[in-house]
C-alpha cells in the first residue's frame, strides 16, 4: 500500500520564530533532508488550507487527554508512545488501517505537541 504522510510540526516555536522575521525555525532544514530520506515531508500552518482541501486525514498522535483537550478539525485520534517508533502492535495497526482507508493516494497529516 503506498500512502504519502505528512508530518505536521505544530509548534510554539515555529510562531516564535516566525515572529522574529525568519520562516522557518533554524531545525527545519535538517528535519527536511530527514524526512526526505525516510519518504515523507515536512508541511506548517502555511499548508493546511490546501492539506484539507486535498481532502487530507488529519491524525493526532498526541496522548488521548490532549486530544479530549483540543485538536484540529475533523482530526482523528491514534495514540502513538515511544514503543511505536520501531513497529507498531497488531491492534494499533489494524486501527491505523481503518482510519487511512481504501484511498492510498490521500494525503495523512500526523501532528503532535513536540515533532518526535
Amino acid at each position: 500500500m503506498r500512502v504519502f504522510a505528512w508530518l505536521l510540526a505544530l509548534a510554539v516555536s515555529l510562531a516564535a520564530v516566525t515572529a522574529q522575521g525568519r520562516s522557518r525555525p533554524v531545525w527545519w532544514q535538517d528535519a527536511e533532508i530527514q524526512a526526505a530520506h525516510d519518504g515523507y515531508i515536512l508541511a506548517d500552518h502555511k499548508d493546511l488550507p490546501r492539506l484539507a482541501g486535498a481532502g487530507a486525514l488529519f491524525l493526532d498522535v498526541r496522548p488521548g487527554y490532549e486530544f479530549a483537550d483540543g485538536h484540529m478539525p475533523g482530526a482523528v485520534s491514534l495514540e502513538f508512545d515511544l514503543g511505536d517508533r520501531q513497529e507498531l502492535g497488531a491492534q494499533k495497526r489494524k486501527e491505523l488501517l481503518s482510519l487511512l482507508g481504501a484511498d492510498t493516494a490521500r494525503p495523512v497529516v500526523v501532528y503532535c505537541r513536540s515533532f518526535r
